[in-house]
């Protein structure tokens, strides 16, 4: 299996030790990605290496390969491009060794024992699995232990520091924020949710030839950027058959933390089309 990480600057480096990091050393997880190699794509050379510490001070890896970009240290470069490219490097080495991808920025974390349900919905060639997820606020970090939560506790947690973009979501809240944050949950009974979720994006694939000639595309005139991972490229698995969602948090369970202050979707307009944007 591969890892691919962009991770540089203060902020990522610190998710890295105290979001991804952690819950990839949770034993479940830990025994998942022993023998992954990581692809850290950073800005410079000492970034890299300090990544790479972090990783090795933890236990969850021994094989790694370096992407060194210093442009994206630039904040006047369109930094979804640089990712993308370097993604593509790795995707062609994923084509080659014949192995599936892990896609793990620093702000995720990843229930236990989800990797190990990733690599069973995902087995079979072209399979791309997502998971519906919930955005939460940074504390929660301060709130995880070396000790892995059941996926239980991670749900009870993750609820207690839900970002905007899931509290001003519920079906029954009159100003909510449903149509442009893809998400509506109800409430079912004590500890027990449906949700919808529009935009679940691929987190653990097997890639097809084809995938690569797709996220070369530009889209919507624009160069080829990773933003077409997460909005583009869903739709054109769902129309060849090949996307899987896991939808009991009990099996797998992610949670991406998220300024207080970033991706708040505006409140819904008063004529909303019964739908999500």
């Amino acid at each position: 299996m591969n890892i691919f990480t962009p991770v540089w600057g203060y902020k990522n480096q610190k998710l890295l030790k105290t979001a991804l990091g952690k819950c990839l050393s949770w034993p479940k997880n830990k025994a998942a990605v022993k023998d992954a190699t990581w692809h850290i794509v950073t800005d410079s050379e000492l970034s890299a290496n300090e990544a790479w510490q972090t990783i090795l001070s933890l236990g969850i890896g021994n094989r790694v390969s370096f992407y060194i970009s210093p442009l994206l240290a630039r904040p006047d470069t369109d930094k979804g491009v640089l990712i993308l490219n370097e993604l593509l490097k790795v995707i062609e080495t994923c084509l080659t060794t014949n192995e599936p991808l892990l896609m793990a920025t620093p702000d995720f974390i990843y229930g236990e024992g989800t990797i190990d349900a990733f690599k069973k919905a995902g087995n079979k060639p072209g399979s791309c699995v997502a998971i519906p997820h919930i955005r939460v606020c940074p504390e929660i970090t301060d709130q995880l232990s070396s000790a892995s939560p059941g996926n239980d506790q991670l749900v009870a947690i993750a609820l207690k520091n839900a970002h905007i973009s899931w509290t001003d979501s519920e079906d029954t809240t009159e100003d909510s924020r449903t149509y442009r944050s893809a998400i509506l949950w109800r409430k079912l009974q004590d500890k027990l949710y449906s949700v919808q979720h529009v935009m679940p994006s691929p987190f653990f694939v097997n890639f097809l030839k084809e995938d690569l000639d797709y996220l070369k595309i530009p889209h919507d005139n624009r160069l080829p950027g990773f933003g077409a991972w997460d909005h583009k490229w869903p739709k054109y698995l769902i129309e060849q058959g090949r996307r899987r969602i896991i939808g009991s948090s009990d099996v797998a369970l992610m949670v991406e933390v998220t300024d207080h202050d970033a991706n708040v979707p505006p409140l819904d307009p008063p004529n909303k089309p019964a739908t999500f944007f």
